[in-house]
């Protein structure tokens, strides 16, 4: 859904840092409206719904229009920017699934078409929303596990069953038509508790708990709520926010098992791996607190509670709107890679290359700062293969002029190794440039278009 969403914007606004700004918007709306009916479904009452759902929303306006007011410590907690679309597609799929009297085949082709074309934008939902859900649809047709787990028979509807099921195979049949199951499988051939393992689960704690406390203390209150609410078996009406719960625990449990298992924890940044769960835990939040107030016990003190906390997020959201006030009104929503695509398009246009060599990360932010005035083509470290993840193969065909290489995250000693030093090192701001002539540049040139050629068929051979 982001992609149609940005495309869109793209296509209708002036500038990419404004398409980027628009889309996000309606992006943060979209989620409000299908959160809404999440936790209307939930909650079996859509006024409650309404306000609970407000009152969590609040906080992720704060922090969205805290991070345009360049206001820092507050985007980590609740950021939606990374694998996006994947939190649209569950939250979407967790509403339909969750309106347990809906019976019909309609509702379960509707859950899988969302469900498919999730999984193929990003493989993320395989292991954040389908693998749990797959887990729940199998136990609930054990009907003695089923109570086990969310304690209510109520709860053990066929609607439900197939529901959970159809959007767990969905998902995951998704994922598979674009990743490469071969090489998910190959993971097997490893020893689960090996030293990289051991590792990568020492890497996980340093960075929740040191550096990144905020994300690691959220993420140990709401496991603490979903286990409390799995606990709490009396109140027959939270049958379906223990489904909830159960869900949201589970998610965690299988996207944290699923970085270690494939070794895809790297550093701190990888924690956006867990942005499906992070993204639903307010809304889980919003469900419980909808649940409390609700509840006969001592509901008017619970009522002010809400209400003197609706006040002050209200009040912090008033203070981050004038302080980004100024920031609009001068015009300056640019993105600093505007002045790092200019310098490298210049370098470029000095040096009569056609094609920048870079690493993932600078690859697209390049072409699309620089109004497409500097071709970039993502290479792994050592420039021993071109690397394809989310670039068109198109991109790597045909004859280029290579000479330029943005060496961050490429390895310059490999690079000057194999080609020596460079004739120039231009910086542009913490872009560090490799430029080649001569025979250096000769050599280049035909390593690159002699490994494109092999890596990549031209469909238009000549």
């Amino acid at each position: 859904p982001d992609l149609a969403l940005y495309a869109s914007a793209h296509l209708l606004l002036p500038s990419v840092e404004l398409a980027q700004y628009v889309a996000g918007l309606v992006h943060l709306l979209l989620f409000v409206w299908l959160a809404y009916r999440l936790v209307a479904n939930v909650l079996g009452g859509r006024a409650l719904a309404a306000v609970c759902t407000g009152l969590l929303l609040v906080p992720l306006l704060v922090i969205r229009i805290a991070e345009l007011a360049d206001i820092p410590g507050l985007g980590p907690l609740f950021r939606l920017t990374n694998h996006g679309g994947a939190v649209l597609g569950t939250v979407a799929v967790l509403g339909l699934c969750s309106d347990v009297g809906h019976r019909g085949p309609g509702r379960g082709l509707l859950i899988a078409a969302i469900a498919v074309l999730t999984g193929v934008s990003d493989p993320l939902f395989a292991a954040s929303c389908a693998m749990p859900l797959l887990a729940m649809g199998v136990a609930a047709c054990i009907p003695p596990v089923w109570r086990l787990l969310v304690g209510s028979a109520d709860q053990e509807r066929p609607a439900l069953r197939n529901h959970l099921l159809i959007a767990g195979l969905a998902g995951l049949a998704g994922s598979a038509l674009t990743s490469r199951v071969h090489a998910m499988l190959n993971v097997l051939n490893d020893v689960v508790l090996s030293k990289t393992r051991e590792h990568v689960w020492r890497g996980l704690w340093r960075d929740l708990s040191e550096g990144h406390p905020g994300q690691g203390a959220w993420l140990l209150v709401v496991v603490l709520l979903c286990v409390w609410t799995l606990l709490r078996r009396k109140d027959s009406r939270s049958g379906v926010l223990r489904i909830f719960a159960l869900w949201q625990l589970g998610s965690f449990v299988a996207t944290l098992a699923a970085i270690i298992w494939t070794k895809n924890y790297l550093d701190g940044g990888s924690l956006r791996y867990l942005t499906v769960p992070f993204g639903l835990a307010p809304v889980f939040v919003g469900a419980r607190l909808g649940r409390w107030i609700d509840s006969p016990i001592d509901n008017t003190r619970s009522a002010r509670l809400v209400a003197g906390g609706s006040a002050l997020m209200c009040i912090a959201l008033a203070g981050a709107a004038i302080s980004c006030t100024p920031l609009i009104a001068r015009g300056e929503l640019k993105s600093a890679w505007r002045a790092k695509a200019r310098c490298v398009a210049e370098v470029v246009a000095r040096e009569d290359v056609d094609v920048v060599l870079t690493d993932y990360w600078r690859c697209k932010p390049l072409l699309l700062f620089s109004d497409r005035q500097v071709r970039a083509l993502q290479m792994r470290s050592k420039l021993k293969r071109p690397y394809f993840w989310i670039a068109s193969r198109g991109w790597y065909r045909g004859e280029h002029r290579f000479g330029v290489i943005a060496t961050n995250e490429l390895r310059p000693d490999a690079i000057i190794r194999a080609y020596g030093e460079p004739a120039q090192i231009d910086h542009c701001d913490d872009i560090e440039l490799f430029s080649y002539r001569g025979r250096a540049r000769e050599k280049l040139t035909a390593n690159m278009n002699r490994m494109f050629r092999g890596f990549v068929a031209d469909p238009h051979p000549p």
